[in-house]
C-alpha cells in the first residue's frame, strides 16, 4: 500500500515537474521573441535617425552652397575686372555667347537638347568626418533660356532677361535635398558705351 503510494506521488511529481519546464520553456520563447523584436526595433530606429541626420546635414550643406552662389551672383557688378574674369557671372556669359550652351526651357521645350543641362560635381568623399561608410556629393545643374529667340549669339543685348536656372543637389543618403535658384540677367548698355553691365537677380528660389 505505502510502495502504491510512493509509487502515485512519484509520478505525479513528475507530471508537475514536465508540466513546470514546458511553461520555463514557454516563458523563455517569449522572452526571445521580445528581445529579437526590441532589437530589431532599435536597428530600425538607429537608422531611421541616422537618415534624418544625414538629411539635415545635407539640406545644410545645399542651402549654405545656395546662400553662397546667390551672393556671388550679386556682388558681380562691384568686382574689378580681373576679379570679374574668374566669377561664376563671368563662366555664364561667357558660356551663353560662346554658342556651345544651348538654351532649354523646360516649359516649352518638348526635350532637352544635348549639353543643355550641365552638371558639376562641387564635392564627393566616400566616408563623413568620423570614418564611416557615408557616401554623399554635393552637385550643380545648371541650364538657361533666353527671353526671345536670339541668332546672334554675339549680340549681347539680347540676353537681356535671359534665365539661369541653377540647382544645388546634396546627396547624403536618400532622399537629395535640392535648391533651385532662378537668375535672371539684365543687361543695358553702359554709359561710355563700350559695352554692356550684366546685372543678375535672383528671381525665385525653392
Amino acid at each position: 500500500m505505502a510502495d502504491n503510494r510512493k509509487r502515485l506521488i512519484c509520478r505525479k511529481y513528475k507530471e508537475t515537474d514536465g508540466a513546470a519546464m514546458v511553461i520555463v520553456l514557454c516563458v523563455l520563447a517569449i522572452f526571445l521573441a521580445l528581445s529579437a523584436s526590441v532589437l530589431l526595433a532599435g536597428s530600425v530606429a538607429l537608422n531611421t535617425a541616422r537618415n534624418n541626420i544625414a538629411y539635415e546635414q545635407g539640406k545644410i550643406q545645399a542651402v549654405t552652397l545656395s546662400n553662397l552662389i546667390v551672393d556671388d551672383m550679386d556682388k558681380d557688378a562691384r568686382r574689378t575686372a580681373e576679379d570679374a574674369s574668374k566669377s561664376l557671372p563671368s563662366y555664364l556669359k561667357e558660356q551663353m555667347m560662346s554658342g556651345a550652351w544651348p538654351s532649354y526651357d523646360p516649359q516649352t521645350d518638348n526635350s532637352v537638347p544635348e549639353k543643355a543641362v550641365r552638371s558639376y560635381v562641387v564635392e564627393s568623399a566616400k566616408t563623413d568626418a568620423e570614418g564611416n561608410a557615408v557616401p554623399y556629393s554635393i552637385e550643380l545643374e545648371m541650364y538657361w533660356y533666353p527671353a526671345s529667340e536670339i541668332t546672334n549669339p554675339a549680340d549681347e543685348s539680347k540676353y537681356n532677361n535671359a534665365h539661369v536656372i541653377i540647382t544645388v543637389i546634396s546627396v547624403m543618403r536618400k532622399p537629395d535635398f535640392r535648391v533651385q535658384c532662378d537668375f535672371k540677367a539684365t543687361v543695358t548698355p553702359k554709359a561710355d558705351n563700350s559695352g554692356f553691365d550684366w546685372i543678375w537677380d535672383c528671381a525665385g528660389r525653392k
